[in-house]
């Protein structure tokens, strides 16, 4: 009896571990691709490099040639810290079960934890931006909040990723998003003598609260809006979450080819998710449970405002 049950746990448990790690690495939660992830040891806060747009070149009268450093101003300092998930299966339920598929459901919630580690970032990301007005999690590396009315970048002007909308009615959120659309494609900064766009073709998402779902589909679907062609139909993609404020809504720049191939709005600074468990140790024996628990070790930090825009409603 005790060799079998020995066996059915190392069984359930090469099960899981493979299942976990392949959830983990197949799995895609929504907005993934505007995260962006360091991978580096741990420490206590992380001061992370978030690029500098440089001058261009400039003609050598002297020595030394002239040079640039990056400043701390474009860094990004990042608390590192430990976050987890644990379940625990009695030791009964093994001693109950004939084979591993009898513990098909101990198996589900064991690779469900893959599943909310790779889902922390993203969900931290949501709370993040619904926070973005303030400095709740922090300030972007300008110094600003993530959505502001001075935003800048170098020597570039203040810029607002921060707009005041119109109302919530089909006209008003139609007028709203192509304003709102023109600021992303708008916002710059100065390399040398140039201004530059940091969006050079933005692929919008917007995100709003379920109440408005049907707004925004109508003004993806309908060919006219108020009797005149609708110009919105089809120029964006959709994702409605129940949001702290029914009324506010964002639009998000899909596309990763600005200025830097990898500039998502929230930089998270992580290690990989690690699943661990009690077998073998000493505390199995003494609580006849069999524990599992993820554990996800890291950071977050604002990035690119520049990809992102907040049209707030009262």
């Amino acid at each position: 009896m005790l060799r079998s049950l020995k066996q059915l746990v190392e069984e359930f448990n090469q099960i899981v571990k493979v299942g976990f790690g392949k959830q983990y690495d197949e799995y895609a939660p929504k907005l993934h691709a505007l995260v962006g992830s360091f991978k580096v040891p741990y420490s206590a806060a992380t001061k992370a490099v978030f690029g500098l747009f440089m001058d261009g070149l400039k003609k050598v009268v002297s020595t030394p040639i002239p040079s640039e450093t990056l400043p701390d101003a474009y860094k990004i300092v990042v608390p590192h810290e430990p976050f987890a998930k644990r379940i625990e299966i009695p030791e009964a339920e093994f001693q109950r079960s004939q084979t591993v598929a009898d513990l098909s459901l101990y198996q589900t919630q064991v690779k469900a934890l893959a599943t909310l580690a790779k889902d922390h970032p993203v969900e931290m990301a949501f709370d993040m931006i619904e926070a973005g007005a303030s400095s709740t999690y922090g300030q972007c590396f300008d110094g600003e909040n993530l959505f502001s009315t001075s935003h800048s970048y170098g020597e570039a002007a203040s810029q607002s990723n921060l707009l005041t909308g119109t109302g919530v009615t089909e006209a008003a959120i139609a007028a709203d998003l192509r304003s709102a659309t023109t600021a992303l494609e708008g916002f710059f900064y100065k390399s040398g003598n140039r201004y530059k766009r940091f969006n050079k073709a933005v692929k919008p998402l917007v995100i709003c609260d379920i109440s408005k779902k049907a707004i925004f589909e109508d003004l993806l679907r309908k060919e006219t809006i108020s009797g005149t062609t609708n110009t919105l139909r089809g120029s964006f993609e959709l994702i409605a979450e129940k949001l702290n404020s029914a009324n506010s809504w964002y639009i998000i720049d899909q596309d990763n080819g600005g200025v830097e191939v990898n500039a998502p709005i929230i930089n998270p600074i992580e290690q990989a998710a690690e699943l661990t468990n009690n077998i073998g140790q000493e505390s199995q024996v003494m609580d006849k449970v069999l524990k599992y628990q993820v554990d996800y070790r890291g950071g977050f930090g604002y990035g690119a405002w520049w990809k992102i825009v907040k049209v707030a409603n009262s």
